[in-house]
């Protein structure tokens, strides 16, 4: 957000989101949000292959969407210590190696506080800076898909986005499994 002030008051101006467009596959309600709460929150990891198998029928489809190289959104270096495995990362394994889809882990994540547990407005500014580029030997596509499981306010899609675009490229799209 931008502000500036007119005639005494402030006002605020949205900054425009750092993706071209976000495509989302299911709602977080009911069964679908039951699925992933026990993917992520029971470790039932064999679910990364059919999540997988959706994500690439979806970009498949979509003809704006075929064969842009995908990267996955990254973890936070404190759960992945905590619980050893991502989510994102085993599907974005299954998606490179059963559907041969080209996946570039260019982006790391600083570490800091878990979206899960912040209200909405707080999830908007809480991974401001926490997502940067890792050192490449190779300039980055213009146009990359940016990967992530459940997409609440879009402050995920949009922190990494913004970290693509700094980095030169000039489309992103963001692809979220879930929406809520």
């Amino acid at each position: 957000e931008k502000s500036k002030k007119k005639n005494g008051t402030k006002l605020k101006h949205i900054i425009p989101h750092g993706c071209d467009r976000i495509f989302t596959l299911y709602p977080y309600q009911g069964k679908c949000g039951k699925t992933l709460t026990h993917w992520k929150n029971f470790n039932m990891r064999g679910f990364a292959e059919i999540f997988a198998k959706a994500v690439f029928e979806f970009t498949d489809k979509k003809e704006e969407l075929k064969n842009i190289k995908i990267v996955p959104v990254p973890p936070r270096p404190k759960k992945m210590r905590n619980k050893g495995w991502d989510q994102i990362e085993d599907m974005a394994i299954q998606l490179e190696y059963i559907y041969k889809l080209e996946i570039i882990r260019c982006l790391k994540r600083k570490d800091g506080n878990a979206q899960k547990n912040l209200s909405r407005e707080k999830r908007k500014t809480n991974l401001e800076g926490k997502f940067v580029l890792k050192n490449l030997k190779t300039k980055l596509p213009d146009t990359l898909i940016i990967l992530d499981d459940v997409m609440t306010t879009g402050a995920t899609l949009h922190f990494c986005a913004c970290a693509l675009k700094a980095a030169g490229c000039k489309r992103i799209y963001g692809l979220s499994l879930f929406f809520d």
